[in-house]
């Protein structure tokens, strides 16, 4: 049989499995989001102040079962980086973020990946990505929890999480963490804040993401949010 065949069945055979899953699972099924207030991510760590800022009503419908936190930290030095944390229980939400930025007008530069020593946590790889849209110029570094696993990338633990929820009949949570610098000074210095703010808080990301979670209704998280605007 030809290799392009052999590949169409298997990609067939996941999506259909991924399809079943999603069915099985209550929390997907019946309309509900992962409630998070992340509260558990400190505000204010090392040399960095954090403040609160949030992604806008557009992303919570299209990512109807996560909680979404974005953050923005200072440091002593004033370098200024991003943190954003897609959390959530359907696995089709997650997606390597340059791709994203790819189409909307974003050009990736540069990319690579580079591994981070969290304080309290375990040594895992991150990706290293840089990216402009002709105007301004960043240094993303992200990572993915998955299956109980820090990865730079979602492939492997993107399918080893749909293998454990079809044996188990339930998704472990799951989440995108990215830290965004802009470039100022040079990309270097982009580089190192945003992996030294990572190292700092990724524990903490882990431990929130690891915990059981609880559920609201996504609608009404939608309601709570169209008022307070």
């Amino acid at each position: 049989m030809p290799r392009f065949q052999i590949y169409a069945g298997l990609l067939m055979l996941i999506m259909v499995a991924w399809a079943g899953l999603v069915g099985m699972v209550p929390p997907m099924a019946a309309g509900l989001r992962v409630e998070e207030d992340f509260k558990g991510i400190p505000m204010e760590v090392g040399d960095w102040s954090g403040l609160e800022d949030r992604f806008d009503l557009a992303t919570y419908k299209i990512l109807r079962t996560c909680s979404l936190l974005s953050r923005e930290y200072v440091d002593d030095a004033g370098n200024r980086v991003n943190l954003s944390i897609v959390y959530g229980r359907d696995l089709g939400d997650f997606h390597q973020p340059e791709i994203c930025m790819e189409g909307s007008g974003w050009k990736r530069t540069n990319s690579s990946s580079a591994w981070l020593n969290p304080v309290g946590g375990e040594r895992h790889k991150a990706s290293v990505v840089t990216m402009t849209n002709g105007y301004v110029d960043i240094v993303m570094v992200y990572w993915f929890y998955m299956a109980g696993q820090v990865s730079p990338s979602m492939g492997k633990e993107k399918v080893r999480a749909l293998l454990e929820g079809l044996q188990g009949g339930q998704l472990q949570p799951s989440a995108m963490v990215k830290f965004t610098a802009p470039i100022i000074v040079d990309e270097e210095t982009a580089r190192k804040s945003a992996m030294r703010l990572s190292e700092l808080l990724g524990q903490s990301i882990v431990d929130v993401a690891s915990k059981p979670p609880k559920y609201v209704q996504s609608e009404l998280v939608l309601e709570q949010f169209e008022g307070e605007e």
